[in-house]
C-alpha cells in the first residue's frame, strides 16, 4: 500500500511538471498547482500514517501435553 502511494505522488510530480509545460496559459495555473500541492501534503500523511507502527500484543501460553 505504501508503494501504491508513492507511485500516486511520482504521478502528481509528473501531472506538476507537465502543468508547467502544457498549462502555461491556463487562467487558474496557480490554483491547479495549489491543488496539486494540497494533494501532495494529503498523500504524505496517509502515507506516514499507512506506515506508522502499530503495537502488537503477543500472548505466550504454556501448551498442556
Amino acid at each position: 500500500m505504501v508503494t501504491q502511494l508513492t507511485t500516486a505522488r511520482d504521478l502528481l510530480d509528473q501531472t506538476r511538471a507537465h502543468m508547467g509545460q502544457f498549462l502555461t496559459a491556463h487562467p487558474n495555473q496557480a490554483g491547479l498547482v495549489a491543488q496539486l500541492n494540497a494533494i501532495q501534503g494529503d498523500l504524505v500523511t496517509l502515507q506516514r500514517s499507512t506506515a506508522a507502527p502499530v503495537p502488537v500484543r503477543f500472548n505466550i501460553q504454556r501448551l498442556d501435553k
